[in-house]
């Protein structure tokens, strides 16, 4: 571990995420991001402690005492206030690291906030009462299953929401229209839904249903509703890769406001939707994502974004901030740098050479930066590395507590919290000896690539048109 932290001085975000145990108490894990590796740092439990600002900015500055502060680029946490009011203490300590909240978890907000809409929360609660309807029942599901098989199909399992994840709403209405023809079927047999001796509430219970079944707006509604979180789960995926950067969040954010920009629909509020989108970006945009973005040759190759004029305008302030922290007394460098940032936007001079920019394909973005403008540029360099090393989630931290379930599993909820920490600390950072061949200590002989360290990631990039099966696996995340 303090091979890589040597290796990747400077590139490393520290992200810290929550959890509660068996037994009920709060643990907290710091975890240390590079590129597509993963290292466990520690895990803390709070007892009595509350979580307040202060408390967490006193357990991040800490640890990043421990790491050293020269190894780090950023902090990644989650968007709750009190992690919100800590970054200040933090960066009153350690000016040079930047404090960022994660873009997953502000896409679960943004979905929550765009399900609370009454028009599609009245929506998404009927999809759910006939969800429910079909799965509180065996002999209702038993009826469900046995029309499909009639006609040599196999019904799909239907899907409830949970309370953590949003992915279940949109799995709640993925599995609702995959069964639409099989409940048209099975709902019009009375006597079998309802069986011998129905009370009162359960005809009433049937009886709305049935009229939410057999009413076509009532799926083209469902159909509109699931058409309308799709691309948060397709924002949510890239963002959780093994490849995610902060460059992601700029063009998949851009993505998703033009998107929903162009899909307008008589049906459902996407008006209304689209304003929470603009907002939730408005209020966690930072011109380092800008930065990232423009740094990034493949994320622009990829997903080409538009740039607009407030967002130029903030990221010449971000530099002539950015530079007087690093102690330039005068904008000179700044507006240097900032000319490089419109000459690299437009790919001129410099970087007009296709060539290299199809290279990058064949590297990571750091090493294309290293490789052909440290010299001629190397400020612009600089700010590039820091930009692209800024982890954007804290997807790695609340992978590590699956972990931390595993060990720490309910049939051995006797185990103390040192003991879980070193278990988990063993299981966890162990691989990265399988994972870099060219590491002290390796004595087997083996390699693999690093993308095998993290083995609980979704694998694929993106959420396609008929990839059904990435869609029903994606609470792996």
């Amino acid at each position: 571990m303090d091979n890589i932290i040597q290796r990747y001085q400077g590139e490393l975000s520290l992200c810290t995420d929550g959890w509660t145990n068996p037994r009920g108490e709060s643990i907290i894990n710091y975890i240390l991001v590079v590129r597509d590796k993963a290292l466990f740092i520690k895990s803390v439990s709070t007892g009595k402690d509350r979580h307040t600002g202060t408390y967490i900015a006193d357990g991040l500055k800490e640890t990043i005492e421990e790491v050293g502060p020269q190894n780090l680029c950023a902090i990644t946490t989650d968007n709750a206030s009190n992690m919100k009011s800590s970054w200040n203490e933090v960066q009153d300590k350690f000016p040079l690291i930047d404090c960022i909240g994660c873009g997953s978890h502000m896409t679960n907000l943004l979905v929550e906030d765009v399900i609370e809409i009454p028009a599609i929360q009245a929506a998404f609660n009927a999809v759910k009462e006939v969800n429910k309807y079909w799965k509180e029942s065996i002999v209702r599901w038993g009826l469900l299953l046995y029309t499909a098989e009639k006609n040599g199909k196999k019904a799909k399992a239907l899907q409830i929401p949970g309370k953590t994840r949003w992915q279940g709403k949109l799995l709640t209405c993925k599995s609702s229209l995959d069964n639409q023809r099989w409940m048209e079927q099975a709902i019009v047999n009375k006597e079998a839904c309802l069986g011998d001796s129905p009370t009162a509430e359960q005809v009433a219970k049937y009886n709305s249903v049935r009229d939410l079944i057999l009413c076509s707006p009532y799926w083209e509604k469902t159909q509109e509703l699931y058409n309308i979180l799709k691309p948060f789960l397709q924002v949510t995926i890239a963002l959780e890769s093994n490849k995610a950067k902060l460059s992601r969040l700029f063009s998949w954010y851009s993505w998703l406001l033009n998107h929903s920009a162009t899909s307008a629909s008589d049906l459902l509020p996407r008006q209304e939707a689209l304003q929470l989108v603009a907002n939730r970006f408005h209020k966690m945009y930072t011109a380092l994502w800008l930065i990232a973005y423009l740094c990034d040759p493949v994320a622009r190759m990829e997903r080409p974004t538009e740039i607009m004029k407030w967002q130029l305008d903030g990221m010449e302030r971000y530099l002539v901030q950015y530079y007087k922290v690093r102690g330039e007394t005068t904008d000179k460098k700044a507006s240097e740098v900032y000319g490089q940032l419109i000459s690299l936007k437009e790919r001129e001079g410099a970087f007009a050479s296709e060539i290299a920019w199809q290279s990058a394909n064949e590297m990571d973005a750091t090493t294309w930066w290293n490789g052909l403008h440290k010299e001629q540029f190397p400020d612009l360099t600089a700010l590039a590395r820091h930009a692209l090393s800024v982890a954007p989630t804290t997807g790695a931290a609340e992978r590590n507590w699956s972990t931390f379930g595993f060990i720490h599993c309910k049939r051995r909820n006797r185990l103390l919290n040192e003991r879980v920490e070193m278990l988990v600390f063993i299981y966890w950072n162990l691989r990265i000896l399988k994972a870099v061949p060219d590491l002290p200590g390796r004595n087997d002989g083996s390699s693999s690539s690093d993308g095998d360290m993290e083995v609980e990631t979704v694998e694929s990039e993106e959420y396609g048109e008929n990839d059904e099966e990435d869609l029903y696996t994606v609470d792996r995340v």
